[in-house]
């Protein structure tokens, strides 16, 4: 290991340590996101909320849909829809945390403790009754993906009430692989991150990988682990 990266990983944003199934470290993962937004300026936003026509986003405390102004920060949320039937309707949304599929309740728990008020997910923020402006936000989808300070990815499971492994309230992550030899414990660090991905539904439909490209960042939530993609 050169001596730049002992360096890097030993910093107080990159930390090695266990996994806990039943927990995410939120100040890992705002670490990422921090450090990408101060030293990666290719990552950086092009585009702004006002040249978005008519964006909703999801207020994470109030849980209504606002009309985005040019200073919401927002996340996004790629995630398979799935077979199941259920309901889209902005009803559901006021109704309470509770009555929102899986995902969604997981992708709002996580951005709050992000420090991200906003969240856009397509079934509440594209009108899915109004078939003019269902395909003029279709149209800007690289433009709300791009102006996302992260996009959500749930590669795990294969429908939204599956939800993000590791979120607060959701399911547990697999544990992690470990033996001791003598007074040293191994642990195993996973699947490799191509491997987890590209054996997930997720991957395989065009319409969530496009999803991904179009984001500047990304947190990849697998059965496993938390990835993180700029």
């Amino acid at each position: 290991m050169s001596a730049r990266a002992a360096s890097i990983l030993s910093s107080k944003r990159f930390t090695i340590e266990r996994i806990l199934p039943d927990r995410i470290d939120y100040n890992i993962l705002n670490n990422w996101i921090e450090y990408c937004e101060d030293n990666h300026t290719g990552c950086q936003s092009m585009v702004g909320n006002a040249v978005i026509p008519n964006l909703k986003l999801i207020d994470c405390t109030s849980m209504q849909i606002i009309g985005a102004e040019p200073h919401h920060k927002y996340a996004t949320l790629s995630y398979v829809w799935g077979s199941s039937v259920q309901d889209d309707s902005k009803a559901t949304l006021f109704s309470g945390l509770s009555q929102l599929p899986q995902v969604i309740q997981d992708s709002i728990n996580i951005a709050k403790r992000l420090n991200i008020q906003y969240l856009w997910v397509d079934r509440y923020c594209i009108p899915q009754d109004d078939r003019a402006e269902k395909h003029k936000q279709i149209i800007n989808m690289h433009l709300i993906y791009a102006n996302a300070v992260v996009t959500f990815i749930a590669s795990a499971g294969e429908n939204p009430s599956y939800g993000l492994p590791g979120a607060p309230g959701s399911r547990k992550r697999r544990a992690q692989s470990a033996v001791r030899v003598g007074n040293q414990q191994f642990t195993s660090t996973g699947g490799a991150p191509t491997f987890l991905l590209r054996r997930s539904k997720w991957w395989k439909r065009a319409w969530t990988y496009q999803e991904a490209l179009l984001s500047r960042r990304c947190l990849v939530f697998t059965d496993d682990k938390v990835l993180f993609q700029c």
